[in-house]
C-alpha cells in the first residue's frame, strides 16, 4: 500500500476547535491513546530523503512498519508495510538500538468519509526532547494501491485540512525528521 498524508503544525487552540469539526463533520472519534515510536533503521539519499524502519507501542500491541520512498512520475511516494509484532520481538528491536530515535506522543485519532474518500485524520501532542513546549499536529492520511492517485490524494487531503483549519496551511516534516533534525 501507499501512504497518502498531509501533516501540519498546529497549535493548542485549534486542536480543540478540530476535534469539534471532525466530530460535526460525522467523522468517529476512536479516543486518544499513548504511542512509543522508536526509529531502529534509517536510509538517508543525498537528496534528503529516506527510508525508515519504525517500533511502535501502542495499547498492548506492537508494531513494525517499513516505510520506502519511491520516486513515481516525478514525485516522492511512500509504501507502507506494517506488521503486527511480539513483544518479545518489539524489545529485542529497541534494545539492540540503544541510538534509535524514539518519540513518545499522545494521538486522537478519527475515522470518516470526505467526498467519495475513506480517510484517517490523527492529532498528535508532542514534547520533542530540543523543544520548551508540547507541539501539536494534525496529519489527514488515506491509502491507496494505485500509484497513479497519489498525487491527487495528496491534494485531497491538503484540502481537507485546509478546510478545517480555515487557514493557510504549510506542510510539516515527519516525527522523525522533526526529531532527528531537531526542527
Amino acid at each position: 500500500m501507499y501512504e497518502v498524508e498531509f501533516k501540519v503544525e498546529i497549535t493548542e487552540e485549534e486542536a480543540r476547535e478540530l476535534f469539534a469539526f471532525f466530530k460535526k463533520e460525522g467523522f468517529v472519534d476512536h479516543g486518544v491513546k499513548s504511542q512509543s515510536d522508536h526509529y531502529t533503521e534509517v536510509r538517508f539519499f543525498p537528496d534528503g530523503w529516506y527510508d525508515f524502519v519504525r517500533y511502535r507501542h501502542e495499547d498492548n500491541k506492537y508494531f513494525c512498519t517499513e516505510k520506502i520512498m519511491e520516486e513515481f512520475n516525478g514525485e516522492r511516494i511512500r509504501k507502507e508495510i506494517e506488521t503486527e509484532v511480539a513483544e518479545e520481538d518489539f524489545t529485542n528491536e529497541v534494545f539492540a538500538n540503544p541510538n534509535a530515535i524514539s518519540i513518545e506522543k499522545n494521538r486522537r485519532s478519527f475515522s470518516g468519509t470526505w467526498g467519495d474518500l475513506q480517510v484517517h485524520i490523527d492529532m498528535d501532542s508532542v514534547k520533542f526532547d530540543h523543544s520548551e513546549n508540547i507541539r501539536y499536529f494534525i496529519e489527514g492520511e488515506t491509502l491507496t494501491e494505485d500509484k497513479e492517485k497519489v498525487g491527487y490524494l495528496r491534494k485531497e487531503m491538503e484540502n481537507l485540512l485546509t478546510r478545517a483549519l480555515g487557514r493557510e496551511i504549510i506542510e510539516a516534516p515527519g516525527m522523525f525528521k522533526l526529531a532527528y533534525e531537531k526542527l
